[in-house]
C-alpha cells in the first residue's frame, strides 16, 4: 500500500491494518508480526493463509504525524479498491 503519512505508529489498540469482508463485514487484523514494511509512505503485509474467499476492503489505522508527536486520536485509511481473494 503506498500513500502519505501511512506508516503504523502510536499506542491506541486500533492502529494497524485491517481486512473487512464487503458481504459480512467481518474484520480480520493483521498481526504487527505479518507486516514485513512499515514506512511513511508504503506498507507492506503477509495476507493471512487462512483468509476466507470473498471480496475485501483494507483499512490502515495509524497516529503516525510527519511531527515529532503523535495524534492524540488515530486516523484511518480505507484502500479505494476492492482486493478479491
Amino acid at each position: 500500500m503506498e500513500g502519505t503519512r501511512i506508516r503504523i505508529a502510536g499506542d491506541n489498540p486500533a492502529n494497524g491494518i485491517a481486512i473487512v469482508n464487503q458481504q459480512t463485514n467481518e474484520s480480520v487484523k493483521i498481526p504487527m508480526t505479518s507486516i514485513l514494511l512499515n514506512d511513511p509512505s508504503k506498507v507492506s503485509f503477509i495476507v493471512p493463509a487462512d483468509l476466507p474467499t470473498g471480496d475485501y476492503k483494507l483499512h490502515l489505522t495509524t497516529q503516525f504525524s510527519t511531527t515529532h508527536t503523535m495524534l492524540k486520536e488515530p486516523r484511518t485509511y480505507v484502500l479505494e479498491y476492492v482486493l478479491t481473494v
